[in-house]
């Protein structure tokens, strides 16, 4: 269809709609320079829709609106909703899209059937959502047990969410396949709201996460509790493998902005995991964490490069791991708090790069952990530990004597803790 538009007025009111049902078959809607409008609650303005069968649903919309205005819940602007097998396709290009109600997403690509890949690409214009708990740009395959990709692609688009609880960019995989974002040339990714993500990655199966953030791209977030970009694995340990990977990218030019929050978190948790990977070559701004990483069990980190950082109040880089730990030559004058969770995990880490805190959970943790370290980090850190103890009447030979810090007293004496570490007791 190209031209025209098209309003609904009452519940359950699509403007748009393609629909098939149990035999084989695909799904086709495009619209070019139309304007799709519904006004009331569970009403989706475009949608493609299969129940059960096999077939792909492809959508494909250029220039134009697409707006829900509805109050109520679950009304999506463009949405294709796989409940058989066969891929999706959605691509949006140009268009302004908006929605209203609360849990309605701008663009959505949905499957809850065994298999099929999901592939959303949205180009240019702006997607926009006003309500409670919304999703800009989001992807799920819902089934565990089901199989596919997810690969989502926002370029040059105005994301932005004004509640609290958004995603602004959302991708989720429940069962077996890859999971790749990629938000990039001068695209915006905002949510203004407490407790809100603007580019976020989860997988809950087998596969690897990997998240790219470039080309002037700004990410930026509001509200207290929210992360600017966050990717998280949480395989469940029966599943996890050598292939469970966590793997982020900022690149130059783009900027990470979370003023009451934490920057770019990348965490996994599973047994027999590759690890967590992030390089950092834009800039970020964060009031407590510009990078934080958890890996559980076996898995190892590894922060590759952090360049243009300022106004972060506590750990630039916190990183948590049983596994090993490096921090990479291209992390430059960032302070770094390393917490070794593991007895067996090894630290490494670049000249340039401040160890403003390591922390273990026993002294054989420790040792093992500093024994990576260059001698002049070593040496350093140990004299300066020594220092502190004594001040306090406690010796670094007496291990079972180690330091807790208060709140108070990391206060009191920040220009010593801020170039030092102090193990934690256990």
């Amino acid at each position: 269809m190209t031209g025209g538009s098209l309003t609904t007025t009452g519940e359950r009111a699509y403007a748009v709609m393609g629909w098939r049902s149990g035999a084989s078959g695909d799904t086709d809607i495009s619209l070019k320079d139309v304007v799709a409008r519904t006004s009331d609650a569970d009403s989706h303005a475009v949608i493609g829709y299969r129940q059960g069968g096999t077939g792909a649903i492809r959508l494909d919309v250029e220039g134009g609106s697409v707006t829900t205005e509805g109050s109520g819940a679950g009304s999506h602007a463009v949405v294709a909703w796989q409940q058989g097998s066969g891929d999706i396709d959605i691509d949006v290009k140009d268009a302004a899209i908006e929605t209203q109600g609360r849990n309605s997403a701008g663009v959505f690509g949905y499957r809850s059937g065994s298999s099929g890949n999901i592939d959303v690409d949205v180009q240019g214009g702006s997607v926009a959502s006003k309500g409670l708990g919304l999703y800009g740009v989001h992807a799920w395959a819902r089934d565990s047990s089901g199989t596919g990709d997810i690969e989502m692609s926002v370029a040059g688009t105005v994301v932005t969410m004004e509640r609290r609880l958004a995603r602004a960019v959302f991708a989720e995989n429940a069962g077996t396949g890859d999971l790749a974002v990629k938000v990039s040339d001068g695209a915006v990714a905002r949510a203004d709201g407490e407790r809100s993500i603007g580019v976020y990655a989860v997988h809950g199966g087998n596969g690897a996460i990997t998240l790219d953030v470039s080309g002037e791209t700004v990410v930026a977030v509001e509200g207290g509790d929210s992360a600017g970009v966050y990717a998280y694995h949480f395989a469940p340990r029966a599943i996890a493998n050598e292939d469970t990977t966590v793997d982020m990218t900022i690149g130059a030019g783009a900027q990470i902005s979370a003023p009451f929050a934490t920057g770019v978190q990348g965490r996994l948790s599973g047994s027999n995991t590759a690890g967590v990977a992030i390089s950092h070559a834009g800039a970020i701004r964060a009031r407590d964490t510009g990078i934080l990483a958890w890996a559980a069990l076996s898995s190892g980190i590894e922060i590759l490069r952090l360049a243009d950082h300022e106004g972060v109040r506590e750990p630039m880089i916190h990183v948590m791991s049983s596994g090993d730990v490096t921090v990479g030559a291209g992390v430059m004058d960032a302070w770094v708090r390393a917490v070794v969770a593991g007895d067996d995990g090894t630290l490494s880490a670049g000249e340039q790069a401040v160890l403003g805190a390591i922390e273990a959970e026993d002294p054989d943790a420790l040792d093992t952990a500093l024994a990576a370290l260059p001698a002049g980090h070593t040496d350093a850190w140990k004299a300066r530990v020594r220092g502190f103890l004594s001040a306090r009447g406690l010796s670094m030979t007496d291990q079972s004597q180690m330091v807790t810090i208060t709140a108070e007293e990391r206060e009191a004496d920040r220009a010593t803790f801020e170039i030092l570490g102090i193990p934690r007791a256990g």
